[in-house]
């Protein structure tokens, strides 16, 4: 009987005003577990879905709004409205869902990392293990070793979210120094290349770093003044070394010393 109901309920909301869903909707009783499997539905009407979460006696309930929101068939305009209803883990777990369109996604982002500051660790070493994009760089920011590592080990932390990490003023020195020493990242030619010029990396990682660095690269770094003087001493050594051009000017570089 239960299933006959929601089909007719399905079926009667094809192509059905608004009106007309309220109606049915005020006209028969529906226990949550019945509307969960309604909102869950592939092919409930979008405009049956909105009038679900309308009424307070189901929009009130946190499982209804959540499964609803990952509902494609929901409006956009709907499920947006349901984001500041949803805890962490919900909004986490909408975020994973590839269901959602990608303007979904991208709110539920800001809401978790809005969110973020008043968490407790616990929460946020789960955002730090299932996050992504905006959610780990914020962690970052955190300068909190435990978290540092959860994000660094992120199979959706990649290499190009992490550079501009390294290149973002409020990224700290911990976490500087512990990208340079990831044995996952610290082998990466472009993320090399960010740690030589952020003032925090280490000098012997950065001096480390030169012998594979290509010619061109340890040229641009030799006139880059955020690379420490000192590596860049070892750049115009290994470049004079190898046999390979310096522009006369740079020997006239008065933060660079001549004398070899």
């Amino acid at each position: 009987m239960t299933d006959a109901l929601l089909e007719a309920l399905v079926s009667n909301a094809l192509g059905a005003t608004r009106s007309r869903i309220r109606r049915q909707l005020a006209d028969i009783s529906l226990s949550d577990t019945q509307v969960l499997r309604l909102v869950a539905r592939s092919d409930t009407p979008p405009l049956l879905l909105e009038e679900i979460l309308a009424r307070k006696e189901w929009g009130d309930n946190i499982r209804i709004r959540s499964t609803a929101t990952r509902n494609p068939k929901t409006p956009l305009h709907v499920s947006l409205k349901q984001l500041k209803y949803l805890g962490i883990m919900d909004l986490l777990s909408l975020l994973r869902d590839m269901r959602i369109s990608p303007i979904l996604r991208r709110k539920v982002e800001e809401f978790l990392v809005e969110k973020i500051p008043g968490q407790p660790l616990g929460i946020k070493k789960s955002l730090a293990r299932l996050g992504r994009n905006g959610i780990l760089r914020r962690l970052l920011q955190e300068d909190r070793m435990e978290l540092t590592v959860l994000c660094l080990n992120n199979p959706y932390m990649t290499e190009g979210r992490l550079y501009r990490v390294i290149f973002h003023d409020l990224t700290s020195a911990t976490t500087i120094r512990m990208v340079a020493s990831h044995p996952r990242w610290r082998i990466r030619y472009n993320i090399r290349l960010a740690l030589l010029r952020n003032r925090h990396t280490p000098l012997q990682d950065c001096v480390g770093f030169l012998p594979d660095l290509r010619p061109l690269d340890l040229r641009d770094a030799l006139w880059d003044k955020r690379v420490h003087v000192s590596v860049r001493l070892h750049i115009k050594r290994l470049l004079l070394e190898r046999n390979h051009p310096i522009s006369d000017s740079a020997n006239s570089d008065p933060e660079i010393p001549t004398g070899l």
